[in-house]
């Protein structure tokens, strides 16, 4: 053991300006991460967001916290393994440990503090809620870096970080007698994704094991912090990155050893990301691609929507629907195809509503006002739930096609962050007997991508590239992806948008969900689709301005050769 941890491992600075997404030092960064993880299972990280007074504080804090009477402390308990006191014992006797649960929630906090000190102590809930906040903070910047530097969506990303759990922990190894072990704590890796171990007061004894087998002494400075790879991030990296092995050996016989650590946990199952740049995903980015330039459409099956979401989601919109006819009118907005249709000569049978931003829980409530002023807690939750978890199939398509056209990472990523979703619900009656079963005409979307989610009736058709109309399955276990008019300009004429309509022919009213793609930025072509055989076709256009033409022109068929086109006026002639 002749040198320190850090001299084996990269000490990243998460305070440093520098590192902003997608520029050149965060790229780097994440690749320094992703190779120490893989390589040792941990890295140190700097930052200037703990200043030494928040130290210090915090470190006479957890002192005061280990002095208190052992009757005291083990009132700490929890039905979480490894999350309440643990006190010195015939097995460890140098180990001490208690820990809080959600320590960014100032209740929770406050709540311990509670059972500590009875009486009150503010500084105590105060100080380690800042300071777990902060700590947090930390463990969430590097896991984006990891979860960059592997190429994972953004929205699995935000989900998995949205679903931490954490754990605070107060750790205090004390002085060994003669006759005791210097072993603070058996070699062990943590159940955790990110362990963050900060060593407050600056005594050695944290050891690694390297990917040698060589053991080595960590750096115990009080302004570092050392992230420790758990069981969890071996398992969702698919092996890629080692759990760190680690103990404590007590070697200074005149303090005692202090340290803080915040435990990340998942409140969901832990699964494995899409494999990107394997076989099989090189293969299915080929075969969409295929059939986009074919047909603008194609299947897509998951089981991130289970039949009880599926089933709640389909009985909440026949509620919507049967909602009087005045307050349905009351969803409005100024985007064209964004309010509310109500049934009308020229579509009788045809109704539909949206909820824009749907991602975002407020604007899924301010629906839920505007159609239940009572309220609605289940609808609004369960639509914004079911809203992103189609976002996350969106996005993941996405990421397909740009990798099936060879587009560079970061604009995939830019288009990904500019984009604007809709969520619709579309119910189809039945024809009386002097009306047409014509639900809607056939036309394309001015989307993106359109997902297109049905409860099991038939009706929705889509024309092939040879003319011929088929229909579509309406199996809810499948989700029809249909390209729209914005993919036509970025791929420069590549992918056709699909041409579909509704045809009724069964005894049961319709009711089908649509998840519509928008552009916040403008709709432009892809810089590396334009080449010598394939010269720029589009002028860039803001897409909403697009849907206003389309509103206006009739709405129907694709137009934006006519609102965009460089060529077109010159073929028109």
């Amino acid at each position: 053991m002749g040198s320190q941890l850090c001299c084996e491992v990269p000490i990243i600075d998460l305070s440093d300006e520098n590192l902003q997404k997608n520029t050149e030092k965060w790229l780097s960064s994440c690749q320094v991460i992703r190779n120490a993880l893989e390589s040792h299972g941990c890295f140190y990280a700097i930052s200037n967001k703990i200043p030494k007074e928040l130290h210090n504080s915090v470190f006479t804090l957890m002192k005061h916290t280990f002095d208190l009477p052992l009757e005291t402390k083990s009132q700490k308990t929890s039905d979480k393994p490894f999350h309440g006191y643990y006190p010195t014992s015939l097995r460890f006797p140098l180990y001490e440990s208690l820990g809080i649960d959600d320590p960014t929630n100032v209740e929770a906090v406050q709540k311990f503090t509670n059972i500590m000190w009875p009486q009150g102590y503010p500084h105590f809930c105060e100080t380690m809620n800042l300071y777990a906040k902060l700590v947090v903070e930390m463990d969430q910047i590097a896991k984006r870096m990891v979860f960059d530097s592997y190429g994972v969506d953004k929205r699995q990303c935000d989900s998995l970080l949205e679903s931490t759990n954490y754990l605070l922990r107060s750790f205090k190894y004390g002085i060994p007698q003669k006759a005791q072990s210097h072993l603070g704590l058996l070699a062990h890796t943590d159940t955790s994704f990110f362990t963050i171990l900060h060593q407050i007061n600056n005594v050695i004894g944290l050891q690694v094991k390297l990917k040698n087998g060589e053991w080595i002494d960590s750096d115990a400075s009080p302004f570092k912090f050392l992230f420790l790879a758990g069981d969890a991030f071996k398992v969702w990296s698919n092996d890629r990155i080692k759990a760190c092995e680690h103990q404590v050996m007590i070697r200074e016989l005149e303090k005692e050893r202090l340290s803080m650590g915040l435990f990340s946990f998942s409140s969901k199952m832990i699964e494995i990301p899409e494999e990107e740049g394997s076989d099989s995903w090189i293969s299915t980015c080929q075969v969409i691609r295929n059939a986009l330039e074919s047909h603008g459409c194609f299947y897509a099956k998951s089981n991130k929507i289970p039949k009880e979401l599926h089933n709640s989601v389909f009985t909440l919109i026949n509620e919507l629907f049967d909602l009087p006819l005045e307050t349905k009118r009351k969803n409005t907005s100024d985007k064209p195809y964004h309010g509310y249709y109500e049934p009308n000569p020229h579509q009788p049978l045809y109704e539909s509503l949206g909820i824009e931003d749907p991602l975002k829980k407020e604007a899924v409530q301010n629906f839920t006002n505007i159609m239940w002023p009572q309220g609605y807690h289940h609808f609004c939750e369960t639509m914004n739930l079911y809203a992103k978890l189609l976002v996350e199939m969106e996005q993941l398509a996405m990421k397909m096609v740009c990798d099936g056209y060879g587009v560079d990472k970061r604009h995939c990523d830019s288009m990904l962050e500019s984009t604007n979703y809709m969520l619709r619900s579309f119910k189809y009656k039945l024809p009386q007997k002097t009306e047409s079963n014509l639900g809607l005409h056939a036309h394309t979307d001015t989307t993106f991508f359109s997902i297109l989610h049905q409860n099991g009736v038939t009706g929705l058709q889509v024309k092939l590239k040879n003319g011929e109309w088929i229909d579509s399955d309406p199996s809810p276990s499948m989700f029809l992806f249909l390209a729209g008019d914005a993919f036509k300009v970025w791929s420069n004429d590549r992918i056709e948008p699909c041409e579909h309509q509704i045809i009724i022919r069964e005894e049961k009213e319709r009711c089908s969900m649509g998840l519509f793609s928008f552009s916040s930025k403008m709709v432009e072509t892809e810089e590396e689709l334009v080449d010598e055989h394939h010269p720029l076709q589009y002028k860039p256009f803001d897409h909403y301005e697009y849907l206003s033409f389309c509103a206006g022109a009739g709405g129907y068929k694709c137009c934006v050769k006519e609102y965009s086109g460089i060529h077109y006026a010159d073929d028109s002639k």
